[in-house]
């Protein structure tokens, strides 16, 4: 019997005693990560879409022409500044502005945006004026919403996929990745849940307020708690590096490329000799291929989502649920994903993201796309069954990501030398990322100028797109393995 449980225990948590020292305290940081990134996500689109003219496509015109050049700033300000700074004060120095600026939007910022901000009566006239510039009317009039809209999308950038994962490259070896990332995804679904857990609470602890002053305090609430979060994160950090002490972890070379040491390049060089490297471009291809496939099925399911749920609560508080379930998927899924790293190859596990994609968008945007004909044949309203249909694609897409997308990706890290695997990832995860949001975003809002066409008309476009990355998807994946794996 004991036999048997000790075999149960190895199998879900293998972590040796000696590990947990190093393996909880980058758990507990994912979880924080995770849980603010849940609080910011919902948070920032019902800002910026809910406001007076506005709607969805606001979302692709932020991410068009204000994140990707915040993110490609803050690439260029992490390349320059790793040349002359330690990774410990490189980590400091991104999460600490992060940590201000929460504090500061909810007790200073959002209360006095209504002074501040754009007048809704001048808003609608302006949009009415200039029809051709809607979208950017808004974007700039109300410039504090657009503000926390684009730090929050770097907070995922810069700290989770870049900040933590490198961190965890650094002091992890290839043995302890196959049996620490997928835990590391495990514990950051408990983030999702609590931080769905929180939002809910906030939409409805304070809904005996009028509209305004609920929505104030509930901003006020969730920036602090994230704030928490942040400074929680800083102190993990602190402990493992300063008290505990924990090295960086050797990287695995061939005897002939260890002789080889990169030189020391300008910042511009350092790019280029990142992007000879085979490994990232295919992981930039898989990377940018993630990020717009999803962009283009999250824009038309969060469209359906706010014509169901059009108030700053609602929305907020629905969008909140959705972390939940997307935790409670993500922790089944990665309980059997953790175990099937250890046992598939790496070709495998990164094969399932893209299926599950096939098949979820497939489903939801052909039921879309051909409504008119199954309702006429059922007799049936299917407006509620396509929320539920998006939700379930919404859940399946981000549950794959935290629990075999992620692991998967940082694993091809690894066995890379230090020069690609900080420059390397820089440029992966905030310029790869950013594109892949960005280029989905910037393909719509050129669409939304020039035809005026909504997304419900956009959707069989969007379907052959999302088949055309799924096919260049596939074979990345494919050459990467051989690589990889050799």
């Amino acid at each position: 019997m004991t036999f048997n449980i000790l075999n149960i225990q190895k199998f879900f948590l293998p972590i040796q005693r000696h590990e947990w020292q190093k393996f909880l305290p980058m758990a507990l940081m994912m979880f924080f990560i995770i849980f603010t990134l849940a609080i910011l996500r919902t948070t920032k689109e019902t800002l910026v879409i809910n406001s007076v003219g506005s709607g969805v496509e606001i979302i692709s015109f932020i991410k068009t022409y204000c994140v990707i050049p915040a993110s490609l700033g803050y690439m260029i300000f992490y390349v320059v500044l790793s040349n002359f700074l330690s990774q410990r004060t490189l980590f400091y120095i991104t999460l600490t502005p992060f940590f201000l600026f929460f504090l500061s939007y909810g007790f200073f910022i959002h209360p006095n945006l209504e002074s501040w901000h754009l007048s809704s009566e001048k808003t609608l006239f302006f949009q009415e004026s200039y029809p051709a510039l809607k979208w950017f009317i808004i974007l700039l009039g109300n410039w504090g919403y657009t503000l926390f809209f684009v730090v929050s999308e770097l907070w995922s950038a810069a700290v989770l996929s870049l900040m933590f994962w490198q961190f965890a490259n650094d002091i992890t070896s290839s043995e302890e990745a196959k049996r620490f990332y997928g835990l590391f995804g495990l514990i950051g679904n408990f983030g999702l849940i609590a931080g769905g857990v929180v939002i809910v609470f906030c939409s409805h602890h304070i809904l005996g307020l009028d509209k305004i002053t609920s929505w104030g305090q509930n901003i006020k609430m969730l920036t602090f708690i994230a704030s928490l979060s942040v400074a929680s994160i800083i102190l993990l950090y602190y402990w493992m590096t300063s008290i505990k002490g924990f090295k960086r972890n050797t990287p695995l070379q061939n005897p002939t490329s260890a002789k080889i040491k990169a030189p020391k390049l300008s910042w511009r060089e350092q790019i280029m000799y990142v992007a000879k490297s085979k490994h990232l471009q295919y992981l930039i291809i898989i990377v940018v291929a993630y990020f717009l496939s999803m962009n283009f099925c999250e824009a038309i399911f969060k469209d359906r989502v706010l014509d169901a749920f059009p108030e700053n609560h609602d929305y907020n508080s629905f969008m909140g649920r959705l972390q939940i379930m997307v935790g409670v998927v993500s922790i089944i899924l990665t309980f059997f994903g953790s175990a099937f790293l250890r046992f598939f190859s790496w070709r495998i596990g990164a094969l399932i993201t893209p299926l599950v994609l096939l098949i979820s968008s497939s489903i939801f945007l052909g039921v879309i796309i051909f409504t008119h004909k199954i309702s006429t044949f059922m007799g049936l309203d299917l407006s509620v069954m396509i929320v539920w249909l998006g939700l379930g694609q919404s859940i399946m897409m981000r549950a794959t990501k935290y629990s075999l997308f992620d692991p998967t990706r940082e694993m091809v890290y690894i066995p890379l030398d230090k020069e690609l695997r900080t420059k390397g990832k820089a440029c992966v995860d905030l310029l790869g990322g950013r594109l892949g949001k960005g280029g989905g975003a910037w393909i719509q809002s050129l669409i939304f100028i020039f035809t005026g066409l909504g997304f419900e008309a956009l959707t069989p476009a969007f379907l052959i797109a999302i088949w055309g990355i799924l096919i260049i998807w596939f074979i990345a994946i494919q050459r990467l393995s051989r690589i990889h794996q050799a």
